[in-house]
């Protein structure tokens, strides 16, 4: 059943800007919409009916995500990459390289259909990427790790087979017979992925093609092979059912692909078949451009866009954390600069964005913070598929349907204003108990507070107002200044006590000179609770130590990051580390690895170079020394209750090591169902 509410209707109000644009029909070759919103393609990572982490076949989960999406009020559903050829599978995609897969996509289809949005299958072949995936396979031979010009993968050095002409054929009629596969499927379209360093992409480049035959040297050249996909994918599938060609505008590096090189080829992939083009930019070297984090402005591959649409007369598709910033997306609407806007992370926070914009419920958006979290490998390692950060039900759209009654209604106390608190609390109370919020502080958020200021993002402070807004919404008593005991929990006697009280920053006890009052916290520096001296030092080099030798860089300090360990970033999403390494070496900060803090010193810091083991201890020179070291689980209370005999729930930092938002949020909301 389609959405119900009424085409062309007058939408809400967003920062002064009135979304009649984003939300007008659009049109995609034979293809109507019914907005301007598309979901991209985004590889989910889902992974249930595959061994090996080899997605074999479509799961339920894959199916009810993208549903969702349809169901929130997109106007077009683009599936992640399919690989068209056994030959060019990798770790965690679908395939659509045999007939088989037909009426299991059938069920994608009609389920992203039944919600009133059209539904797409993008197809890809990886090229040289596949000599990095196809390792992990447990039959890696049949993978073939072809490229367009025998130049090794950066990633892990291994030489790619440079295509012969047969191969270019096979892999052309390849994409041909995939596209069959999608319009036999149902699906209102197919989209050929061009963009971001796979195959089509590779060729594109001159980084990665230095071929001296018809496909290679020119730009013209260059786009051949594209331009012989979509001919063949056109020639399948008829001359009325639309194709869309993703493309990298921009590589966004030196000697890549340049806006100039995009503008000369768009006009030959519409002449060659394409029906839209949705622009993207990055590419194999710049691969952080793709899914740009919050330190990245919204908007980046507009640009690009812009320049293509005034080359060509099919639509275009913009994409790059627009979903953050909703007046933006419409300007670039009314301005002509593109035809559509594709929000990827900003539907997977919040699949009902696009209904709650329309709505002008706009406070109620789960904001995407552009954490990257969603894409970590880690994070889908974990939970199997993608997770995020503000919402838990991604990828559990079946398991977290509308919330069931508690069974037995009590009355239940959280200690502690977090995340995890915030959010136990809410769904605690929309379940029937009734749930008393107490934190120790005068305001809510706890550590995420610091984060905000750090990131100094409007996502992040909305994060923790809505969040406040569902503790009101749901009748939570929230209690301020209230320092919990294990006397004061005796006294109320709850049924269900729920401990979030976090953790407090760590320090580096024996190191001499440690307690030193040029010794400070990194959370206080962010706080603004000290001063920082002209030289710092900051020891610790994960998130917060990069982030904020950046920022004190920024402002004129003289800054050395020292890492104990033999690299700095730890576990960062790679996307978010190569910003803010790039950061940190466009401000000139020192950089010292393996290098752990041996004594500090009224005038700056004594550390130990395991690199050159032969230098012993290294001085720098500082007039504050800032720990950036981590954090220790704050359990006191919980220790004392369970001595007291009273039961007790921990979630959040408190319940051992430091959690991400991501695994706060997911925790609360765990056991906000499960009590």
């Amino acid at each position: 059943m389609a959405p119900d509410y009424e085409e062309g209707k007058e939408v809400n109000t967003m920062a002064g800007t009135r979304f009649t644009n984003l939300f007008k029909p659009g049109k995609i070759g034979s293809m109507s919409l019914r907005n301007r919103i598309v979901l991209p393609g985004m590889g989910t990572g889902s992974n249930d009916d595959g061994p090996a982490g080899i997605m074999s076949e479509l799961s339920d989960r894959t199916i009810d995500y993208y549903a969702e999406r349809a169901k929130g009020g997109a106007g077009l559903v683009i599936t992640q990459a399919c690989t068209i050829l056994y030959e060019s599978r990798g770790i965690g995609n679908l395939q659509v390289h045999d007939d088989k897969v037909i009426p299991r996509f059938r069920q994608l289809a009609e389920a992203i259909q039944a919600h009133g949005a059209k539904a797409v299958v993008q197809i890809n072949h990886h090229g040289t990427i596949l000599s990095l995936r196809s390792m992990l396979l447990p039959d890696k031979e049949a993978v073939k790790a072809l490229a367009p010009s025998a130049i090794p993968f950066p990633e892990n050095n291994v030489m790619p087979i440079e295509m012969d002409q047969d191969d270019i054929d096979r892999i052309v009629e390849g994409f041909a017979e995939a596209a069959r596969r999608v319009k036999e499927a149902g699906f209102d379209a197919v989209e050929v992925h061009g963009a971001h360093g796979y195959l089509i992409g590779q060729f594109r480049s001159p980084m990665t093609n230095k071929r001296t035959d018809k496909y290679g040297g020119s730009a013209e050249n260059r786009a051949r092979f594209c331009c012989e996909v979509l001919s063949a994918v056109r020639k399948k599938v008829g001359p009325d059912y639309p194709v869309l060609l993703r493309m990298s505008g921009t590589s966004f590096s030196e000697g890549g692909i340049t806006i100039e090189d995009s503008v000369i080829q768009a006009p030959l992939f519409v002449e060659a078949g394409a029906d839209a083009l949705d622009v993207s930019c990055g590419s194999l070297e710049s691969y952080h451009y793709i899914l740009p984090p919050y330190m990245v402005k919204a908007g980046l591959n507009v640009p690009a866009a812009e320049a293509i649409k005034k080359a060509v007369s099919v639509p275009v598709i913009t994409v790059g954390r627009l979903g953050t910033d909703l007046p933006l997306a419409e300007d670039i609407l009314e301005k002509g600069q593109a035809d559509f806007i594709a929000i990827g992370r900003g539907l997977i926070a919040d699949p009902y964005l696009p209904q709650k914009a329309r709505e002008g419920r706009l406070d109620d958006i789960q904001g995407c913070i552009s954490c990257n979290k969603c894409i970590s490998s880690a994070v889908m390692a974990k939970y199997k598929g993608l997770g995020c950060s503000v919402n838990p039900s991604v990828m559990r759209e079946r398991e977290f349907p509308a919330l069931k009654p508690a069974a037995s209604p009590g009355r239940v106390m959280v200690v502690g204003g977090g995340l995890a608190g915030m959010e136990a609390a809410r769904v605690l109370a929309e379940r029937g108990h009734k749930v008393s919020l107490h934190e120790k502080s005068g305001k809510l958020g706890g550590q995420w507070n610091i984060v905000d200021m750090e990131k100094k993002q409007p996502a992040y402070t909305n994060l923790t107002k809505r969040l406040i807004r569902g503790l009101d919404r749901a009748g939570v008593e929230v209690v301020l200044n209230s320092e919990v005991t294990a006397d004061t929990v005796a006294r109320a006697k709850p049924d269900k006590v729920v401990i979030t009280t976090g953790a407090f920053p760590r320090t580096l006890r024996g190191v001499p000179g440690i307690d030193g009052k040029n010794v400070v916290q990194a959370n206080d520096v962010i706080m603004g609770k000290v001063e920082v001296g002209a030289r710092a030092v900051v020891i610790g080099g994960g998130s917060t130590g990069m982030e904020l030798s950046k920022s004190l860089a920024e402002s004129g300090k003289k800054v050395v990051l020292v890492e104990a360990l033999p690299k700095i970033g730890g576990p960062m999403v790679i996307y978010n580390y190569k910003h803010l390494l790039s950061g940190l070496i466009e401000n000139g900060v020192v950089i010292l690895t393996d290098c752990p803090l041996m004594e500090v010193t009224g005038h700056g810091v004594y550390v130990k170079s395991n690199v050159k083991p032969e230098m012993d201890l290294l001085f720098i020179k500082a007039d504050t020394v800032i720990l950036a070291v981590g954090v220790v689980p704050d359990n006191k209370l919980a220790g004392e209750l369970r001595q007291k005999g009273i039961d007790v729930e921990l979630i959040g930092d408190c319940a051992g090591p430091e959690k991400s938002a991501l695994e706060a949020i997911r925790e609360g909301a765990e056991l906000g169902r499960r009590l």
